[in-house]
């Protein structure tokens, strides 16, 4: 088992019941692999399997709002890759649910993000947005939860910083990925708006400086 994308494997043994209850605390995302050890032999690891689970913090555990375009079927969201996700898809309708998918995102830091549209044949113009729910409340519509900003159509990837300010919250919560056709007025919850694409993720929001013990000592 191992933390979305860290890849970083505990190993797990001694399991002899098909249907396995974990009672540690298991922090999502994860992705597992599972194989059979046989008296013949041992099986070849299976394809990684992701998963999240509820109780976990604002991603699962709250109702967003609706997201969704009227018409994916010539311009979608191909490509999303910021810290360990790195997410490649086909048209997902409209909207994706990809939460099962994540990353660690530190407080007070920018962090580089790369998004990427697709099409069935001709580019179009396209406005990339991302939101995160910094306060953890189900909603994108707090101060600075506009987290990115292409600032400019595009019919290429885009490159640049997610913002996550200090003073956000930390745990696991909401990120939207919104690409609208010729459009830059979308907001985290725009719905049924005619051609492009959302998809939301989970972000675990962490504070590196704040768990850091001890003193320390400024000389002159």
């Amino acid at each position: 088992m191992s933390e979305q994308g860290s890849g970083n494997w505990t190993l797990i043994t001694g399991i002899t019941n098909p249907f396995h209850e974990f009672t540690d605390s298991i922090r999502a995302p994860r992705t597992t692999q599972v194989r059979t050890v046989c008296t013949n032999g041992t099986t070849a690891w299976s394809d990684t399997i992701s998963f999240s689970t509820s109780g976990c913090g604002a991603c699962l555990d709250m109702t967003y709002c609706p997201s969704e375009s009227n018409d994916a079927s010539e311009e979608w969201i191909v490509g999303v890759t910021v810290g360990t996700l790195n997410n490649q898809s086909a048209s997902d309708g409209g909207y994706g649910d990809y939460t099962a998918f994540g990353t660690e995102l530190e407080i007070g830091a920018l962090h580089p993000i790369t998004l990427t549209p697709g099409y069935d044949g001709t580019s179009y113009d396209e406005y990339f947005k991302v939101f995160v729910d910094l306060d953890q409340n189900g909603d994108f519509d707090g101060t600075g939860e506009l987290a990115y900003d292409a600032g400019a159509m595009t019919q290429v990837a885009v490159t640049g910083s997610l913002n996550i300010p200090v003073g956000a919250l930390v745990g696991n919560t909401r990120m939207r990925v919104m690409m609208i056709l010729d459009d830059d007025g979308g907001v985290g919850c725009t719905d049924g708006y005619a051609y492009g694409e959302t998809e939301d993720y989970c972000v675990d929001l962490v504070d590196f400086l704040s768990s850091i013990d001890g003193e320390v000592g400024l000389c002159p």
